[in-house]
């Protein structure tokens, strides 16, 4: 199970292997994670590789501690990573998770104005508007409203999307290349739209992502919105290389002396 001729320390390894048990729902959400001397036994390891173990789980977020109490597993949490311009489907298969999709709406809508200027159409345009719901486990976990640029008109159909994400169907069937993409994320009390299609309170937390998509021209192509239940979420995102380490004068904080709020 432990590979020990490999540069990969063993807790990480061992932290590697319950994060895939713990996804595959092996241990199951908010119930009791194995104690230390349970892992040393399986793992036959030493105490503190199964303690740095168990405080990478804690970083990840999928396990937590109660004083007194022991190690629990967190309430399940879905992933959405920022660094790749993947569809909202594609993330969750490619996290273990099989969704289901529900096409809510499809059809050719007036914009608003902010989304008319991110896709620069003029008042009389229409863009394609195209809503659905995720859900995993038969709840909606997840709400899109995609926005798609009136050039598009005629060549993305209603059959299509109820069965393939939008992003695949314009990268297959028009001749423009995905090339970059604008992304904002925010938060915010849940709309009347967003509360009735979610089955969520008045004011419930949304997380939500606005993106852009453009073509290897700068031509927009796609507007998005996408609304996430807030307990559920986690975003994530990789960066690599950074000038800090080419910094000769670091810049220095302006201090506000610390007044006690107790």
């Amino acid at each position: 199970m432990l590979n020990k001729n490999t540069s990969v320390p063993l807790y990480k390894q061992i932290s590697n292997i319950l994060e895939l048990q713990i996804k595959k729902e092996i241990y199951k959400p908010l119930t009791k994670f194995p104690t230390e001397v349970e892992l040393i036994k399986k793992f036959k390891v030493s105490r503190v590789t199964i303690r740095k173990a168990i405080q990478d789980l804690i970083k990840k977020g999928l396990v937590e501690t109660e004083q007194g109490k022991g190690t629990f597993v967190k309430k399940k949490s879905f992933y959405y990573s920022l660094d790749n311009l993947k569809s909202f489907y594609e993330v969750l298969v490619q996290g273990g998770i099989e969704p289901e999709t529900e096409l809510v709406k499809f059809g050719s809508v007036k914009a608003i104005e902010q989304i008319k200027n991110h896709l620069e159409i003029s008042n009389n345009e229409k863009v394609i508007r195209i809503l659905r719901l995720y859900y995993v486990d038969g709840i909606p976990i997840g709400l899109s409203q995609i926005s798609l640029h009136p050039r598009f008109s005629g060549i993305v159909t209603e059959e299509e999307v109820r069965n393939h994400p939008a992003m695949e169907i314009l990268v297959k069937k028009s001749d423009y290349k995905i090339g970059k993409a604008y992304i904002d994320v925010f938060a915010e009390g849940a709309n009347q739209m967003v509360q009735k299609l979610l089955g969520i309170p008045k004011d419930y937390p949304i997380l939500g992502i606005e993106r852009i998509l453009y073509s290897t021209n700068n031509e927009p192509l796609e507007h998005l919105f996408l609304w996430l239940l807030s307990d559920k979420y986690r975003f994530s995102l990789n960066l690599e290389g950074s000038d800090i380490n080419e910094l000769k004068n670091p810049n220095q904080f302006k201090l506000k002396q610390y007044k006690d709020r107790s």
